[in-house]
């Protein structure tokens, strides 16, 4: 597999096309399916750090001059799609808050053009590793933040804390902690990702610094590892995933994915779209993946056939859970490197384990 910006399809228009011929998967899962829509915008890849988990490519420059423009292909999308009552506007590069980057005169043109032209309710939700170090970058994001509140543009931050595939270290003497403590009322959630290395600390409890955000108070929840070219170093087995959940459960039972069973599906997959650095639309498929790596066959503009593939494989409609169960990645779950161990779904052995009924 190789990063690559142009893996979607080039319009609009196009995407909607195709997305047609996969219309039922919307009618099966339309109770499970999230009740918004999320748009995600991918203004490019260039990163300040290098993630192992991670799909881009953090010197690719692609799309830093195309910032504003991307607010069209959202209004366009909103416009044309069937969109639910309220969109999410995800916004990430590569990391959008980079020391030495001056892109935030771009960044106020973005939000104040969907801002003023976005009828559907809508929010803003800035995805950043919070590593910036200098006073120059605190200052701007410092404006940023007052010129959406003088706007009155909703918003917040997420970021994601890894103790094991990212060069910074969960500690309290980081820019990263500093950043995050100093900006806290904006950090809506800190996720984590489920990988080999971070189970493997999760189930021998090296969860200090774990244990610091819950305690502080942050929303913190866990996602699911997107196959990189790290997946025999990262990607856990089904016997792991269910391990982790079950440790999960007994010891953080407020991560939001332990507390928060209402039966809606992890995957916003079906409510997606992302718009890549080069304008290119695709549903969650950042990578331009192998196809001899998946059971299934690969569809950019949706991962219908892999969640009607998941659900049949898994015995989903027959199942006592359904109703409450959320299902793992779909396209981790086909990928030929995710192993499984265990004689049954791991959703449905969880829940069996925990007593948790639908």
């Amino acid at each position: 597999m190789k990063s690559n910006t142009a893996v979607g399809e080039p319009s609009v228009d196009r995407l909607l096309k195709k997305r047609k011929h996969f219309l039922p998967i919307d009618e099966i899962l339309k109770e499970k399916a999230p009740n918004h829509t999320e748009i995600e915008v991918c203004f490019f890849h260039t990163c300040n750090i290098n993630c192992k988990f991670c799909w881009q490519s953090s010197s690719d420059e692609r799309g830093e001059d195309t910032i504003v423009e991307k607010a069209d292909i959202v209004l366009e999308y909103a416009q044309k799609s069937p969109v639910n009552s309220f969109i999410q506007i995800h916004l990430l590069g590569g990391e959008i808050f980079d020391d030495g980057k001056n892109r935030y005169n771009d960044y106020k043109a973005f939000l104040s053009k969907i801002h003023e032209n976005l009828k559907t309710k809508h929010k803003f939700i800035f995805l950043t590793n919070m590593n910036w170090s200098t006073d120059s970058t605190d200052s701007e994001v410092e404006s940023l933040i007052a010129y959406m509140e003088s706007m009155g543009i909703d918003f917040h931050f997420t970021t994601s804390w890894d103790p094991t595939g990212r060069p910074i270290k969960g500690e309290v003497e980081t820019d990263f902690h500093k950043n995050l403590m100093k900006y806290k009322k904006y950090v809506s959630e800190i996720t984590f990702v489920l990988t080999k290395p971070t189970i493997q600390k999760l189930l021998g409890r090296d969860t200090s610094y774990l244990d610091l955000l819950i305690t502080e108070g942050f929303q913190v929840d866990i996602d699911y590892y997107m196959p990189t070219s790290s997946t025999d170093q990262l990607m856990p087995t089904d016997r792991m995933l269910l391990e982790a959940m079950l440790c999960l459960n007994k010891h953080y039972p407020k991560i939001k994915k332990m507390s928060n069973l209402e039966g809606k599906i992890t995957c916003m997959s079906p409510s997606k779209v992302t718009i890549m650095p080069d304008g290119t639309l695709t549903c969650c498929m950042h990578i331009e993946y192998d196809q001899k790596e998946f059971n299934t066959p690969i569809v950019k503009e949706s991962n219908s056939p892999l969640i009607l593939n998941f659900l049949e494989k898994n015995g989903c409609f027959s199942c006592e859970y359904y109703s409450k169960c959320p299902f793992t990645c779909f396209v981790m779950d086909d990928h030929k490197s995710f192993k499984r161990e265990l004689n049954d779904c791991l959703y449905k052995l969880y829940f069996d384990k925990t007593k948790i009924t639908s």
